[in-house]
């Protein structure tokens, strides 16, 4: 397999409409942007090893309705994703947010392809899904949509397998009725879970591979309160299995000192689906803190609050000085090099190609072989004294599952 070119973090990405996006862009190794001037071609992403049992017209995908982006094709048993160029090339929000659009719609198409057409192999769709998001050039604001379905606005994000959830549980503590002591009454922090989301066999997720492999015990309807989670056990359960579960934070928190808000406005919530349509729905209806209804024949839509105001944060496997840690999603390569280095960037002084006091690779590309090889990140040349406060500059790329940071002299 030959060597796969660089990926690269455009500062000022000027798009096929002449529009600079307010963020930093990801160019990945498929492509090539020269800036202004660039070819604007459609992308096409071949994947292989994915055909299912069957073939033909109805395995296809072509553009239209809400999907006016992403068509899928066949050759020689490979798939062949197109993506047209009008709105991935483009700097205009409003192109940017009718591309999020099609990738949404173009996923529940190739479900479809997988669980009805038998077109994919089973977990094919997610596979496609993948191969695809990281071959497109995406603003850093963009970027861990398209991989993990974490939108930061709504707060929500989608846990894949290979993360680890970490669970920060509290509990209402006590002590007085009355007096000086009243004070201390509340919640309080009294452990931390580790969690390791898996894949079964059958494609649904499990919270512990231990766990998932067991035979599901059946947990009693709750009879003293809402349905929550009082641990991981809660969602190992039988009927809890389902394809997606997408993580929740609510608008408002209540206060630590009383208990307040037993439902999903006041606490984070874990949602499980068994199709995209489904966690779609869901996620409406999570704005009004109500849990909403699967489609007809599909399995129930779950709803789990963690009660006592309790925290899930997602993290996500990376190689930091060849050592593997674990970090939450969202972490960025500043995050990482501030461990070491007492230096802000804007200070730094930047050259084209590689900084030289860091290096990073990426994983991308077909499934692993023994000839594969990550891709390098190159950071490009930032002249700092054109950033404003709060701007984001290259360095505040989101590191994903599998990156590899080294910091040479700290080795």
């Amino acid at each position: 397999m030959a060597s796969l070119t660089a990926f690269s973090i455009v500062q000022q990405f000027i798009g096929n409409d002449s529009k600079t996006a307010a963020s930093p862009f990801v160019i990945p190794p498929n492509v090539t942007y020269t800036g202004a001037n660039s070819a604007f071609a459609a992308i096409n992403i071949t994947i292989a090893n994915v055909a299912g049992s069957s073939s033909g017209a109805s395995c296809n995908i072509a553009t239209g309705g809400n999907n006016v982006d992403f068509a899928l094709n066949w050759s020689n048993q490979q798939a062949v994703v197109t993506v047209q160029p009008t709105n991935v090339w483009a700097g205009d929000p409003a192109k940017r947010a009718t591309l999020r659009a099609s990738f949404d719609a173009f996923r529940q198409q190739l479900e479809t392809l997988e669980l009805t057409n038998k077109c994919l192999k089973p977990g094919g769709a997610f596979l496609v899904a993948q191969r695809v998001a990281e071959s497109l050039p995406l603003s850093l604001d963009e970027s861990l949509y398209y991989r993990y379905s974490f939108d930061k606005v709504n707060n929500y994000i989608d846990l894949q397998p290979g993360m680890r959830l970490r669970v920060e549980y509290s509990s209402y503590q006590f002590i007085a009725s009355s007096g000086s002591y009243k004070a201390l009454n509340g919640y309080a922090g009294n452990g931390v879970g580790l969690y390791n989301v898996v894949r079964r066999a059958d494609q649904r997720v499990a919270f512990d591979a231990f766990l998932g492999q067991l035979t599901p015990p059946a947990i009693d309807q709750p009879s003293c309160g809402l349905p929550g989670a009082g641990g991981i056990i809660d969602f190992q359960g039988a009927n809890s299995a389902r394809r997606y579960y997408r993580l929740f934070y609510p608008a408002n928190f209540s206060a630590p000192d009383c208990p307040n808000g037993a439902g999903m406005a006041r606490n984070v919530t874990l949602i499980g689906a068994d199709t995209l349509a489904d966690l779609a729905s869901a996620t409406t209806s999570f704005a009004g803190a109500t849990c909403a209804t699967a489609a007809q024949g599909n399995q129930p839509i779950l709803c789990t609050i963690f009660r006592g105001r309790d925290i899930a944060i997602p993290e996500v496997l990376v190689r930091l000085n060849y050592q593997q840690v674990y970090v939450p999603v969202g972490a960025t390569v500043r995050n990482l090099v501030d461990q070491f280095i007492n230096s802000s960037f804007t200070t730094a002084t930047p050259t084209i190609g590689f900084f030289p006091f860091f290096s990073l690779y990426r994983q991308w590309g077909p499934l692993l072989d023994s000839s594969y090889q990550p891709s390098a990140v190159n950071f490009g040349a930032v002249d700092t004294t054109t950033l404003t406060a709060g701007q984001q500059d290259v360095f505040d790329l989101p590191v994903v599952k599998g990156d590899a940071l080294t910091l040479p002299n700290l080795s």
